[in-house]
């Protein structure tokens, strides 16, 4: 959760835990069938943030509007299909393919499955955002402009289908609550974050519903007004807006339309200047408003002279926006004077239930004897586990002392 730093940015190497890849074709497939990993690990540093324990957000994207001429497809692919249209509009200048040829959809699920051999491997890739279609990937085309439209339903079922099979634990979002997406339990996104009127007209969609007429045949939009408590919810700082405004005099609105979007990552573009880089406290306060937020809120430890047990009953609170959505593992710990773990035990606590708000209370205790505990003077501790790493990765709500991201009860 958090800011997702654009990957090839040097910002991406801060204390973020996300980072953004957005992808064109273009960049992937220069050859038919032969994919540039090399190319696109040393543009984007995927080895580097893989090795930090970082996730990646990914976006793959046909048409990214541009200030020259160009096309973000290969051009193999334009040659076999050629059916699209170049433009300079408002947006700027690229070419819009038509989505609906045959040769596109199956040549797009082969550039697909490509991609998740590697971005599959050890959970990676933490959320996918449904990109491909559309300006920037963002489900929609200036038709008005002469440019092929939207597909119909039944094609867009199909590069849904392709996202799903490419990456089965990725959690999908669309760009909005488009009905057949909600049937897959996808998530959405934002790319107008920040902007009062886009914004609002976003949320009116996921809490009311309604239709996207862009589309041949047009697309339903699903009232989802609570898609946050099973999905992630995600998205980027608009620009139509300069930043300065939006976390200066417009801050505390900028704040409601996230608090009330349920957001859990802003990025690529996501307020700079966090106050431990030496900028103001607004980027600080922005990120307090993104995904989850753990923390142990009642404690108690009592040992048992008949048993010779030591038990733990606690209380875990969710003071976030979101639940976290995949199962990561809640974790007492016993720890020795270094900070070694003598005992590890599972609470069992599933966190995705735990929205905002809510609490989870359970009891445990420890099969290391209390008096061994108390001749070697062991701690307990509490911890969020990554299940790729096996260790606590997550930073808990508490302030208290903390060994890695261990927190200790007493």
């Amino acid at each position: 959760m958090g800011f997702a730093p654009a990957a090839d940015s040097s910002l991406a190497g801060g204390v973020n835990t996300l980072v953004f890849l957005n992808l064109t074709w273009r960049e992937w497939e220069p050859q038919e069938g032969e994919f540039d990993w090399t190319g696109i690990n040393q543009t984007y540093h995927l080895d580097q943030w893989k090795a930090q324990g970082k996730r990646v957000v990914l976006r793959f994207v046909c048409d990214l509007p541009g200030d020259t001429a160009h096309s973000d497809i290969p051009d193999w692919l334009y040659d076999k299909t050629g059916d699209g249209s170049y433009y300079d509009i408002s947006y700027g200048q690229g070419y819009a393919p038509d989505y609906s040829n045959p040769i596109f959809i199956a040549a797009h699920r082969q550039a697909l499955l490509a991609l998740s051999q590697y971005l599959n491997q050890d959970g990676f890739l933490a959320y996918v955002q449904l990109g491909s279609l559309g300006h920037w990937g963002e489900w929609h085309v200036k038709s008005d402009a002469g440019l092929p439209s939207m597909p119909s339903e039944a094609i867009c079922r199909q590069y849904l289908a392709a996202y799903q099979e490419a990456f089965p634990e990725a959690l999908l979002l669309t760009r909005r609550p488009y009905a057949f997406a909600a049937e897959s339990g996808c998530g959405v996104y934002n790319d107008m974050t920040g902007i009062l009127q886009d914004t609002q007209t976003w949320l009116d969609w996921i809490n009311q519903g309604g239709t996207d007429d862009q589309a041949v045949g047009g697309l339903a939009y699903q009232a989802q007004p609570d898609i946050w408590e099973s999905a992630p919810v995600g998205g980027e700082f608009g620009s139509s807006i300069a930043m300065t405004e939006l976390l200066g005099e417009d801050l505390q609105q900028t704040l409601q339309l996230i608090a009330a979007s349920h957001m859990t990552f802003i990025g690529p573009k996501y307020p700079t200047g966090r106050t431990e880089d030496g900028g103001t406290a607004a980027a600080d306060t922005v990120l307090k408003q993104l995904g989850y937020r753990y923390g142990v809120s009642q404690a108690a430890l009592s040992r048992s002279f008949w048993r010779d047990k030591l038990s733990v009953k606690l209380t875990l609170e969710n003071y976030g926006a979101a639940p976290i959505y995949q199962a990561w593992s809640f974790c007492l710990y016993l720890l020795d004077a270094q900070g070694q773990v003598v005992e590890r035990q599972d609470t069992g606590l599933d966190l995705t239930l735990l929205s905002p708000g809510q609490q989870q209370t359970v009891s445990l205790s420890f099969q290391t004897s209390a008096a061994e505990i108390k001749a070697k003077n062991l701690r307990v501790a509490v911890g969020i586990e990554d299940p790729v790493s096996g260790q606590p990765a997550v930073q808990l709500d508490m302030q208290t002392e903390s060994q890695g991201r261990r927190y200790y009860l007493n």
